[in-house]
């Protein structure tokens, strides 16, 4: 309910939860609706600016139950960019990109994003810093820790042996 646009990160090493706690809040998005459009972007240390604006835009119409554009496959950068501008100018949304490496990457996706009051991007990525020169105002940072190793047993034996209680460490 905020007034400005919100950065959300949500750092930490590599299989620590992140991703997993992201998609819990995403399901919960979907299953609400109280939002009203979402899409989740998978960036890769590979990042490639094209196929992450397909691919918000793919999650972005599907939200609303529409079909995205039939074209959308062969649309240029400035055109994907003026499709999603225009899409979400006057919608409150959540963009999660998961696993951002980069800030670099952050930078390029604000250019087709409308600075909306009370809508938000989440972030999953293993450095904190990827979003420390945000263009935008509100932002906040959530650090996930990995298990120790006695949590991480006990939560393995539970989801691999059906909740039975770990025999031995």
């Amino acid at each position: 309910s905020k007034e400005q646009m919100m950065v959300i990160t949500v750092c930490g090493p590599g299989g620590s939860g992140k991703t997993t706690l992201v998609k819990r809040l995403y399901s919960n998005i979907q299953k609400e609706k109280s939002i009203e459009c979402y899409a989740w972007v998978f960036v890769t240390q590979t990042f490639k600016f094209e196929a992450a604006l397909r691919q918000m835009a793919q999650g972005l119409y599907r939200s609303v139950g529409d079909k995205p554009p039939g074209d959308i496959d062969n649309m240029v950068v400035d055109r994907l960019r003026e499709l999603l501008i225009n899409f979400l100018q006057d919608r409150r949304y959540v963009l999660i990109l998961d696993d951002v490496w980069d800030r670099e990457v952050l930078e390029k996706i604000q250019t087709v994003l409308p600075s909306n009051s009370r809508s938000a991007i989440i972030i999953t990525t293993r450095d904190e810093t990827v979003d420390s020169k945000s263009l935008l105002e509100g932002r906040c940072l959530f650090k996930v820790d990995p298990l120790d190793h006695t949590m991480a047993w006990d939560l393995f034996c539970k989801v691999a042996f059906r909740g039975a209680e770990p025999k031995g460490r």
